[in-house]
């Protein structure tokens, strides 16, 4: 078995997945940490919407779940990880929360949208621009997983 090796000259840094819940979103992520891990990136994919995520879960226990996620995320790219982080649809309150602890020090948060046409009711409006959109359900997996791999390469992230 060949040991993995990982490059630990960057600084971590969090990607914040936001759009409905749903396999193109779970797809792209998948695609793209594969990517970034023949990159020799190191990795963690987090999933604040659950295996169920529209099933018994109220406003806060998605605030609660967005936080957790947030909070994690802070952690492990504090440590030189990329975090994938899915969450549906935070809350503005939640968001700028979360984006506040990385500025605190110093590590990148980029919000990427997935929109996805195959989505039960469409897409909530935005109140804030993502550094990034991804229309999954007009692009194939392995593109949208090049454009997140190219923003945060090219964007030196």
């Amino acid at each position: 078995m060949r040991a993995r090796w990982y490059c630990t000259c960057r600084p971590g840094t969090t990607v914040w997945l936001t759009g409905a819940p749903g396999p193109d979103k779970k797809a792209l992520v998948c695609a793209a940490a594969e990517e970034l891990e023949k990159m020799h990136r190191r990795v963690e994919v987090l999933d604040a919407d659950g295996p169920c995520p529209d099933r018994g879960r109220t406003d806060l226990d998605r605030r609660l779940a967005a936080r957790r996620t947030g909070r994690i995320a802070q952690v492990l790219a504090g440590s030189g990880v990329t975090v994938l982080a899915l969450v549906s649809e935070p809350s503005e309150e939640v968001r700028a929360q979360v984006r506040s602890w990385h500025a605190r020090i110093g590590i990148a948060f980029l919000e990427v949208h997935v929109a996805s046409g195959a989505a039960k009711a469409p897409d909530p409006p935005r109140q804030a621009a993502p550094d990034l959109l991804i229309e999954a359900h007009r692009q194939s997996v392995v593109s949208c997983a090049g454009k997140l791999r190219g923003l945060l390469v090219e964007g030196a992230a």
